[in-house]
């Protein structure tokens, strides 16, 4: 029965999950289920074609620059917006979602670095 009550530790403790973008920090260890929510929405939204890319991104990456900024408040919208790509943002989008590259065509593989 111990070991029952071990198999979800990594749930508690997740490992870390970090980049870095023009010197910043950008941390998704913990991402709430609110935005993965939010993320699947927009996306569903998209090729539904119900909201434009450009809207869509938009939404993205306020999303991102909301988890981000939680542990470092330097990350915003507008620094995302002039210290990603297009393919970057995507790549993050995709991972909020929960999509793998298998599910989903990427742009490109810049945001792979």
């Amino acid at each position: 029965m111990t070991d029952a009550v071990l198999e979800g530790v990594d749930v508690l403790d997740p490992p870390k999950k970090i980049i870095y973008v023009a010197g910043e920090a950008l941390d998704f260890t913990f991402v709430p289920t609110r935005y993965t929510l939010k993320s699947l929405r927009i996306l569903d939204e998209m090729q539904s074609k119900k909201i434009s890319e450009v809207d869509g991104m938009d939404k993205i990456i306020e999303i991102i620059a909301e988890i981000c900024s939680k542990n470092n408040p330097i990350v915003t919208a507008d620094w995302l917006l002039d210290n990603t790509n297009i393919d970057m943002i995507a790549k993050m989008g995709q991972d909020l979602a929960g999509i793998s590259q298998g599910e989903q065509e990427t742009k490109g593989d810049s945001a792979k670095n």
